[in-house]
């Protein structure tokens, strides 16, 4: 989506079309994001987890990112996982 912004600032509308269709094709095979109500309440019930088992702090932060990606599967983005990890554990 952002090369068809810039496509349409630059006022190549075709350019823009064709970017957006590719978009709405690619979007069919792509998996459901998870929403981030959703993908809070799994870091919650990680870090919950992780604090059971005497992790706490920064230093639990790489199991929680790893179990928290194997919770979420495909629906939820790496880094995102990751800075709404750190955010809650610091």
């Amino acid at each position: 989506a952002e090369s068809a912004d810039i496509y349409k600032d630059a006022g190549r509308f075709e350019a823009e079309a064709a970017e957006r269709a590719e978009l709405a094709i690619l979007e069919r095979y792509l998996p459901a994001a998870m929403s981030d109500a959703d993908l809070e309440k799994i870091v919650d019930s990680q870090i919950s987890i992780a604090a059971a088992q005497g992790l706490s702090g920064p230093k639990a932060m790489g199991a929680v990112v790893k179990a928290v990606r194997g919770e979420a599967g495909d629906g939820a983005d790496g880094a995102k996982i990751a800075n709404l990890v750190k955010t809650k554990l610091t």
